[in-house]
């Protein structure tokens, strides 16, 4: 009786956690951007308290969304600036994976 006892909510919190991971794979279009914002909304959060310190919080919102807006624009041309480097590349290197896959198939 007494290992059944402990077995049960062994069971019950794997079923929970298959249950859990299902619903967020069922709804990621909704979760991820949500998880994306709370983690960019803890990240910047010191930055903002301390800026409440010293100017309206109106103002210390807006430098801290101007930053933000900064650093994704920033990261954006950089992504641009690396696809315009490899895009000329690309036949080249899909020749040599086809050759690569060719050598591990064979």
């Amino acid at each position: 009786m007494r290992r059944a006892s402990k077995t049960v909510p062994i069971l019950l919190a794997i079923a929970v956690t298959f249950l859990a991971i299902w619903f967020l794979k069922a709804t990621k279009v909704i979760t991820m951007p949500l998880a994306f914002a709370f983690f960019i909304a803890v990240l910047v959060y010191p930055l903002q308290r301390w800026f409440n310190r010293y100017l309206p919080k109106w103002l210390s919102m807006l430098l801290v969304m101007l930053l933000l807006a900064g650093i994704f624009s920033l990261g954006i041309g950089a992504l641009v600036l690396s696809a315009e480097i490899v895009a000329p590349k690309l036949p080249e290197y899909a020749a040599r994976f086809q050759q690569f896959i060719q050598t591990i198939i064979s």
